[in-house]
Formats: structure tokens, C-alpha cells, sequence
């Protein structure tokens, strides 16, 4: 039988950075599962489909897109913050570690 993967979401708009290569790199190599999401508007169907998530990874700076009021992240500057408050205030999401980055 083919053990379960570990899930983590990972968001963020530049996410084919060579500066994070390393870091997605370690964790595939362990047997980790990236689900890569590069912009908001994508994360509540990603969510929806994947209900096995471990773990949330989240750039703090990141485009609105359509999701987000611009005004309220601050041109973009606080666009994981919000989004951070989204997933927190998500009952069905409560057991899933939230990390956020720069």
C-alpha cells in the first residue's frame, strides 16, 4: 500500500524563485507534497480539493488580485496578512499550521 504523502500549501506570487528552490527542493525530497498557489484568487478551490493539508505557507507580500480591497492590504504589502485572517477565521481549517514570510 502507497503511503499518504504530507500536503503543504504554499502561496506566493513568485513562487518559481530561484531564491526558493532550495527550499521547495528540500521538501519534495523528503516526501512532501508542495501544492504551489501563486495567486489568492486560486486558494479557496485549492483548499476545497486538498482537505489533507498539513501545513500553510503564505508570503505576506503578495498582489490582490480580485480578492483582496487594495486599500486594505496597503498596495499589496499586507496581502498575506489578510489572507492569513481569512484562513484563521476558517472553522474547517483550525488543525492546519499557518507559516507566513517575507
Amino acid at each position: 500500500m502507497e503511503q499518504c504523502k504530507v500536503k503543504i500549501l504554499w502561496i506566493d506570487d513568485d513562487i518559481k524563485r530561484l531564491k526558493l528552490r532550495p527550499y521547495l527542493e528540500e521538501f519534495e525530497e523528503n516526501g512532501i507534497e508542495i501544492i504551489k498557489v501563486s495567486n489568492p484568487i486560486d486558494l479557496d478551490s485549492v483548499i476545497a480539493s486538498n482537505k489533507d493539508i498539513k501545513c500553510i505557507i503564505l508570503d505576506i507580500s503578495m498582489p490582490t488580485g480580485e480578492k483582496i480591497d487594495v486599500n486594505k492590504s496597503k498596495k499589496g504589502m499586507r496581502t498575506g496578512l489578510l489572507l492569513l485572517q481569512e484562513l484563521i477565521s476558517n472553522n474547517d481549517l483550525n488543525q492546519i499550521k499557518k507559516v507566513i514570510y517575507f
